[in-house]
């Protein structure tokens, strides 16, 4: 009723949008509650979902002082996270936080709830021995919380644990993507790398034994080209590729003498 009868479009302050500039922000700049920026699209006509062009200028109503409060008790709001904590309720607890960041984005006490709440949900997941969501989780933990890097690589030594199990039975595939993952998070982990190179050589040496030459370079290409196990295994299937090709001419030298030469075509083109 206020906004469609009793707010008079004239009562209004011109404001230029800047750069990087959104309507909630604005809301929250004029009217210390980012969620009104319904009324500023409202009054100036723009597109649900569409953020304000740099350099044009919004009018902004003026609001009575009984609608230019927040909408929510920051310092309620701040208890009830509190609480949730409390209970181990951490995804409500980051709910509930966010929400209080909308409102007050330097929040410390609101930012430091989100931050235990990621940490107790990772603590929570590698308990459940999901350590690649458990990481995520540590992620989105600052690197000087107490306890967060030994938590980040205790998952990270149980997901290398997990590759190298999966190297021992052969199942590359699955190795290499748990490998990849590892390096997601740790870019210069080490043993991740040698478990990728490994996996790939091992593939290329039982593709030379099933004679697949053109496969187990392309397999072997998508390996660091300066690792001693990738280098020999690639120069075995060359070599393996040239005893082959001599085999495939020395058959077609015998069909020529023979005079087959649609088989002597066949071996050639082996060759």
């Amino acid at each position: 009723d206020y906004l469609k009868n009793r707010l008079h479009p004239k009562e209004h302050l011109n404001y230029k949008v800047k750069e990087k500039d959104t309507l909630k922000g604005i809301s929250k700049k004029f009217y210390e509650d980012p969620s009104k920026d319904f009324l500023i699209a409202y009054f100036n006509n723009l597109e649900t979902g569409k953020e304000p062009v740099p350099g044009t200028f919004l009018e902004l109503p003026i609001l009575g002082s009984e609608f230019n409060q927040p909408m929510i008790d920051i310092r309620i709001e701040l208890k009830k996270a509190e609480n949730l904590l409390q209970e181990k309720r951490y995804r409500e607890v980051l709910d509930v936080s966010e929400k209080i960041l909308e409102y007050d984005r330097l929040n410390k006490k609101a930012s430091d709830l989100i931050i235990s709440a990621y940490y107790q949900i990772g603590l929570e997941l590698s308990g459940q021995e999901k350590y690649p969501e458990a990481i995520k989780m540590f992620k989105n933990v600052t690197s000087n919380y107490q306890g967060v890097e030994e938590a980040i690589q205790h998952a990270i030594n149980k997901e290398l644990f997990k590759a190298k199990n999966l190297l021992k039975q052969k199942q590359y595939e699955q190795a290499l993507a748990v490998a990849g993952k590892i390096l997601d998070y740790d870019k210069s982990n080490k043993t991740a790398k040698n478990l990728i190179n490994t996996a790939f050589c091992q593939q290329g040496k039982n593709l030379i034994i099933r004679k697949n030459y053109t496969e187990a370079l392309n397999v072997l290409s998508k390996a660091d080209p300066q690792c001693n196990c990738v280098k020999k295994t690639t120069s075995d299937v060359y070599k393996a590729k040239k005893k082959q090709a001599e085999v495939h001419f020395l058959k077609g030298v015998k069909y020529f003498l023979n005079e087959e030469l649609q088989s002597v075509i066949k071996e050639w083109e082996m060759t």
